[in-house]
């Protein structure tokens, strides 16, 4: 079951991750855990990871995707709202960020 699509030159693609995806791009990546933060803060794997959800998506609905990671970038272009969009919605609390508290003065 895919919950999301992404649209991409025109076409929809099915875009997922779970837990399952998740540790199974963990071990094609060799990411810890306490990597993910500093992992992410690279354009190229941040690429990586999407394309990874776009392959996991395209599995989930019995097809392969045809698109490769530097289709997908040209796809993207300079658009890192969308990249950023359809990852946050699988990781939603790294969306909302840290409420900071108002000092009293």
């Amino acid at each position: 079951m895919v919950k999301h699509t992404i649209l991409l030159g025109g076409k929809k693609y099915p875009v997922s991750l779970n837990l399952i995806a998740l540790e199974e791009y963990q071990l094609r990546e060799s990411i810890k855990m306490e990597d993910w933060e500093t992992y992410l803060n690279s354009i190229g794997n941040t690429l990586r990871l999407l394309h990874f959800m776009l392959e996991y998506g395209a599995r989930r609905v019995g097809k392969t995707l045809d698109m490769s990671l530097d289709d997908l970038a040209d796809h993207v272009g300079m658009n890192t709202a969308l990249v950023s969009k359809t990852i946050f919605l699988f990781f939603p609390e790294a969306d909302k960020g840290k409420k900071l508290k108002r000092s009293k003065v």
